[in-house]
């Protein structure tokens, strides 16, 4: 089991077992978050570490590691197949994170079956809220609209895809639901094709988009940042990319795209 809770087991009053060193002393425990730094996933163990330091015997020193991305698959996967059963690693996950499971996806390393729940830290209600300017104004709106409202969604295991299919079955609204993945496909006339879908953030409808891969390759080497931002218009126009964490430096570069 990855999440290992430590129990005192009582056997008897004893001045050896007081005199025990407690097991966490001198130790760290690393709890790696499946969100970025600020989401309010993010905040639930960081709030913990703090009492937790001081409260567990032996008073462990506690990390927080941000692994975000695919609606927290990313540190799940991370956790269940890196990290050592010693109780020293722990995982804030979404807990839907077992609809990936269900379904059978590829990218799901882990057995969800095997991970030793904790807790969760709060209980949440879950909205549904559009613009003052899009031309739904209720569900009866929703479900009579000729077009779909586009929901954005990190993964299936996120609430932005399980309500609307809620909703959807419930209902018989319609939702154009958007994945948080990006699609990465290159072609060259002597090696053939190759692709890869990798996770993302974002905002905004779907586009498709092309790029000189020379061009995205001078802007990987002179940054060292792990996260990047690509910010478009559509896919006709210059796309201006830059470090996610700007840090001790500004540095934007701008590409244009190629006719696809």
């Amino acid at each position: 089991m990855i999440l290992i809770l430590v129990l005192a087991l009582t056997l008897g009053w004893s001045d050896a077992l007081l005199a025990q060193t407690p097991f966490y002393q001198g130790k760290t425990i690393t709890i790696a978050v499946g969100t970025k730094a600020g989401d309010v996933y993010d905040l639930y163990p960081r709030l913990l570490a703090e009492f937790w330091t001081k409260n567990i015997p032996g008073n462990p020193n506690i990390i927080v590691q941000n692994v975000p991305g695919a609606a927290s698959l990313i540190a799940a996967n991370q956790v269940y197949n890196v990290a050592k059963p010693d109780g020293l690693s722990l995982a804030a996950i979404y807990p839907a994170l077992y609809f990936d499971q269900l379904i059978k996806r590829p990218e799901v390393k882990y057995d969800w079956a095997k991970w030793n729940w904790i807790g969760s830290p709060v209980k949440s209600n879950q909205l549904l809220y559009m613009r003052a300017d899009t031309p739904y104004k209720s569900m009866d709106e929703i479900r009579k609209a000729a077009t779909a409202p586009k929901c954005g969604s990190t993964g299936i295991a996120s609430a932005g895809y399980y309500i609307p299919k809620l909703l959807e079955e419930v209902l018989n609204t319609k939702f154009d639901i958007v994945s948080g993945q990006m699609n990465i496909t290159s072609q060259a006339a002597d090696v053939g094709e190759a692709g890869e879908m990798l996770p993302v953030e974002f905002a905004g409808p779907q586009i498709t988009v092309g790029f000189n891969a020379q061009y995205l390759n001078e802007f990987f080497s002179v940054i060292q940042d792990g996260e990047v931002a690509f910010e478009f218009k559509d896919g006709n126009s210059q796309a201006q990319i830059r470090p996610q964490e700007d840090g001790d430096y500004d540095f934007r570069y701008v590409v244009m795209p190629m006719r696809l």
